[in-house]
């Protein structure tokens, strides 16, 4: 007896191990809770809730999903929950996905589980449900929660519902109740008026908006059961219709106040008479709004609409007055003098009707100045405060572009904003070491880094904020090498209360010059020889070679041609902040290439011949 109650041992232990060790690691090992519970009407055994003799039943939960395991793809993935009605009323839980029930989504959330410790990865999220007494059937309804391949069933009973009611619609009810800009400025005419462009960034606006809502339950349940609404941008094109969507929500209440505060419109987004678009769906109402026409993106855009930078001033003094840089940045047209090779830049502003200066503080929203429409604007009184300006530049009454904004700032000593230190790096594509700064004690504070780069000699262009750089010190990596000598990047810091400028850091400025980071081996000399054999000898290209080079026209329009024994492989063209850009090139014949210059938008170029020093600067129309 002992022989056979030990052989039965053995056997099972075999077959615990071959079990053990046939296990995928692959397997998902992922569990899936319902924690700290709250309801109204009554949680009975084996994951059953009642309704309890409530109409509206509210069902409050934390949802934990847990994975222990090394597979990736369990720890990213949707939490899903969907309600499920009984397969032709007979009372079957409704707890398998093959038995004729179509689901009705309840929750639908992205999640990425949390490394808790070891391989154990864990994600809660609290949720709220609601659930009308007379749309579920009496004989009971399930609810699925599911992640992966992991499901959780729980069971609703106590409603009233039986099939032979007669059929009712849903209603839904939604007035608008405010519509403004995030910055407190009223829509006119509802019409909310996008900016082409911010400085030199695509235009945004900002928008609020809220507005009431009221629905009644109808019996057609299949058909949804919260309300959601979608928020887009409508285009007209004909006898079709596109969308952007902008925002998009479940609401688990059947009234109250919805509001949306800061909704972001790009204007690259944007057509001639688009309609913000409100879709409010309610089991199977449908609410359809047109609340307001936008307009932007204009077939003439203003760009560069810049005016000089910030200024830092003692208290009770004058500011200098605000002004429009001269320089290769702005829209501007060329005249030449083909007999002496020079070229005059006239800046214009064909473009635009009308400008307005526009004003604000740290406490303020922004205010038009009254009869402050000229070009340049000078405020011309003592300041006690920081102060701020913009400029909107029009094009006709509702098109329009804003400047970047300007600060008046009052000189505060108690602010140490030091930056350090200038760097002069040896090779083009050298990396410069980090720039530190101060450290600012409060956390009411915030940092954000610029740059500014050379485009002829010490004259630099605007200041541009440095996207994600946001820390007390900079580590700046350059994307391309240096394509001229003695390349100038200047970077400063600016401390900012509430999103505001109020201490802007002295400059550095980092020195690159476009020479080669290494001594060509034996056999890579031979590669760019044979490369240049039928054109230039661009490894020695010398004086007198550079200067039986041609490149005309220049201001280009249309076609850049490049007449002179060069290689059409080595030809670059970079913009005015050192990006390398994409061309069309074309060898016409042995000496003669075009470039394709009709998609540039005006403005200063530089041609680079790769592997010499050789770089002009090419002006396009």
């Amino acid at each position: 007896m002992i022989k056979f109650n030990y052989l039965i041992f053995l056997l099972l232990l075999n077959f615990t191990l071959i079990s053990a060790n046939n296990k995928s690691n692959s397997d998902p090992d992922i569990t899936i809770e319902l924690l700290n519970v709250t309801t109204n009407g009554q949680i009975l055994p084996n994951n059953t809730i009642n309704f309890n003799g409530v109409d509206d039943l509210v069902l409050e939960f934390d949802l934990r999903t847990s994975y222990t395991g090394t597979v990736a793809k369990y720890c990213e993935g949707t939490s899903y929950a969907a309600f499920y009605e009984p397969n032709e009323f007979d009372n079957e839980t409704a707890q398998h996905y093959n038995n004729g029930v179509e689901p009705i989504q309840l929750i639908w959330y992205p999640i990425k589980l949390e490394h808790i410790n070891n391989n154990h990865y864990s994600y809660t999220y609290r949720k709220k449900l609601l659930f009308k007494k007379s749309t579920v059937y009496s004989t009971g309804c399930s609810i699925v929660f599911t992640y992966g391949p992991t499901k959780l069933t729980y069971k609703i009973i106590g409603g009233t519902k039986t099939g032979k009611e007669p059929y009712s619609p849903s209603v839904a009810n939604i007035k608008l109740t405010s519509l403004s800009y995030s910055d407190g400025s009223p829509i006119i005419n509802n019409k909310i008026i996008v900016p082409d462009y911010v400085g030199n960034e695509i235009g945004t606006q900002s928008i609020n908006l809220s507005f009431d809502f009221d629905v009644k339950y109808g019996s057609q349940f299949s058909q949804g059961y919260y309300p959601s609404y979608i928020i887009q941008i409508r285009h007209d094109e004909g006898y079709s219709t596109s969308l952007i969507p902008l925002f998009e929500k479940i609401i688990s209440t059947d009234k109250g106040t919805v509001t949306i505060k800061n909704l972001v419109i790009k204007s690259s987004d944007l057509r001639p008479n688009d309609h913000l678009r409100i879709l409010f769906n309610f089991q199977e109402a449908r609410v359809n709004l047109d609340w307001a026409l936008i307009k932007g993106n204009n077939e003439k855009p203003i760009l560069n609409n810049i005016i000089s930078d910030n200024q830092t001033i003692a208290y009770g003094q004058i500011c200098k007055p605000f002004t429009t840089p001269s320089a290769p940045y702005i829209d501007y047209s060329i005249i030449c003098d083909r007999n002496v090779r020079t070229c005059q830049t006239l800046y214009d502003y064909r473009y635009i009707t009308s400008f307005q200066w526009q004003t604000r503080t740290q406490g303020t929203n922004w205010t038009n100045i009254s009869g402050a429409t000229a070009k340049d604007y000078s405020p011309n009184k003592p300041f006690t405060e920081n102060t701020y300006y913009r400029r909107l530049a029009y094009f006709g009454n509702e098109q329009y572009s804003i400047s970047n904004t300007t600060a008046v700032i009052i000189q505060d000593t108690s602010i140490s904003n030091n930056i350090c230190c200038d760097q002069s790096l040896q090779f083009k594509n050298s990396q410069p070491q980090p720039i530190n700064g101060s450290a600012i004690n409060t956390d009411s504070y915030t940092y954000q880094w610029q740059y500014s780069k050379n485009f002829r000699r010490n004259e630099f262009l605007p200041w541009n904020d440095i996207l994600g750089a946001t820390n007390q010190n900079y580590n700046h990596n350059f994307t391309e090498d240096a394509i001229t000598n003695d390349e100038k990047t200047q970077f400063r810091r600016i401390i900012k209360l509430n999103s505001l400028p109020i201490n802007i850091s002295n400059s550095v400025v980092v020195s690159r010059y476009s020479v080669l980071d290494y001594t060509p081996t034996p056999s890579r000399r031979s590669s760019l020889q044979s490369q240049s054999s039928n054109n230039l000898d661009l490894t020695n290209l010398n004086e007198f070679d550079i200067n039986n080079l041609s490149i005309y026209p220049n201001p280009a329009s249309d076609i850049l041609s490049i007449d002179g024994p060069v290689n059409i492989e080595l030809i670059k063209l970079y913009d005015s902040y050192g990006t390398k850009l994409d061309i069309n090139k074309h060898q016409k014949s042995a000496n003669l290439i075009e470039v394709n210059t009709s998609k540039l938008q005006p403005g200063v170029y530089i041609l680079k011949i790769d592997n010499t020093t050789y770089s002009k600067t090419i002006l396009k129309n």
